[in-house]
């Protein structure tokens, strides 16, 4: 029993990404797959972080610019998806450069600072201590960015 704990504790299980130099993680059971960027289709009217819409194994997915809704500069790296799964539906996220996965080594996550009324702050699930770096881990089911976009698409 306490070897399955320790076991559990060390998986791997979250996917770490960049915006602008700041260091991000989603729940590794989320993601579909990380891509190059896709052939996308822009649509008039779509809420404004979504780019348009593109093709992935046969479903239409939009596709959320998360550096333009968190304020972040285009990184030098080359540019990734995400494509990750949600509970209304596949979304294709717009990264800078996807770092590596790793899990918390059995650490409890930091309690997400306070930031008064920032809105997406309700999706910072906490902070983990990786290597010699912070990486903010997100919720994507409380990200706003990303349920407007599933709920827009076509």
């Amino acid at each position: 029993m306490l070897r399955d704990r320790a076991a559990a504790s060390t998986q791997k299980s979250l996917v770490g990404f960049e915006l602008g130099g700041v260091g991000y993680a989603i729940d590794i059971s989320k993601v579909v797959q990380i891509v190059n960027p896709l052939p996308m289709d822009r649509l008039p009217r779509l809420p404004p972080h979504v780019l348009g819409v593109a093709e992935f194994r046969g479903d239409v997915v939009p596709v959320v610019d998360l550096r333009s809704s968190f304020g972040a500069e285009r990184g030098a790296g080359r540019e990734k998806w995400i494509v990750a799964r949600t509970r209304r539906g596949l979304v294709a996220l717009v990264v800078d450069a996807v770092t590596d996965v790793f899990g918390t080594r059995g650490a409890e996550l930091k309690p997400p600072p306070e930031l008064g009324a920032y809105a997406e702050r309700r999706a910072l699930l906490g902070v983990a201590t990786h290597g010699d770096r912070r990486t903010f881990v997100l919720d994507l089911e409380k990200l706003g960015v990303v349920t407007a976009a599933v709920e827009a698409a076509p």
